[in-house]
């Protein structure tokens, strides 16, 4: 039988689940792939915007509405011809590849990138 706290449990679960599937994409390998980039904390190559890319996926969320990504970029081209913080646009983001390089961890991130609509996920220190 269950206890009043566990049926409680069981039913908040069941409803942030019917939430969270309004707004976490379905069937889309992008999804799959940045999942366990960021549980596994493994780097990823992508194209982003015609520019090739190596980068540290910290966050996975949505930013203004818009399914994205917070990334270290390490390697590549960019538009600003910086490496560093990159907010990404998971649209955008096209031949994902994970690598089995893998990075340390969090980074220290700046203020700028810290404002999510949703967090998906984060990863671990």
């Amino acid at each position: 039988m269950f206890s009043f706290r566990t049926m409680y449990e069981i039913i908040a679960w069941s409803i942030w689940q019917r939430v969270l599937s309004y707004v976490i994409p379905k069937n889309d390998p992008a999804d799959w792939m940045i999942r366990k980039s960021v549980s596994e904390k493994k780097l990823v190559v992508c194209d982003y915007n015609g520019h090739f890319r190596v980068v540290e996926i910290h966050i996975y969320g949505t930013y203004k509405g818009k399914t994205g990504v917070l990334t270290y970029q390490l390697w590549g081209e960019s538009s600003s011809k910086e490496l560093g913080w990159k907010r990404m646009h998971v649209s955008k983001m096209h031949n994902l590849t994970i690598l089995d390089k893998t990075f340390p961890g969090r980074r220290d991130v700046s203020d700028m990138h810290t404002k999510w609509d949703i967090v998906y996920m984060l990863v671990d220190e």
